[in-house]
């Protein structure tokens, strides 16, 4: 597992064109502009976040539970919840 230090992150960002110059990215030519960046695990894994899509550590098999239960006004007046 990579792990991403901010300051390598802010690092890589101060290289960057404006967005308006690489929006929508470009990832291979954004893969050239950085063949000499002098982290090359950290190219490779917004690369591979490009590609393929960043990992957020969200598990969705896990069972979601509120933070905080419903206020007890929805049983008191179930027609507002209905029309909604």
């Amino acid at each position: 597992m990579l792990i991403v230090h901010v300051e390598d992150f802010f690092c890589l960002l101060v290289v960057l064109p404006p967005v308006s110059a690489v929006s929508p990215p470009l990832v291979e030519q954004f893969s050239w502009d950085m063949r000499n960046h002098p982290n090359p695990q950290l190219v490779a894994f917004i690369l591979e976040g490009l590609r393929n899509g960043f990992k957020l550590g969200f598990n969705h098999s896990q069972n979601l539970k509120s933070a905080t239960p419903n206020k007890p006004s929805i049983y008191e007046h179930p027609a507002v919840i209905d029309e909604y």
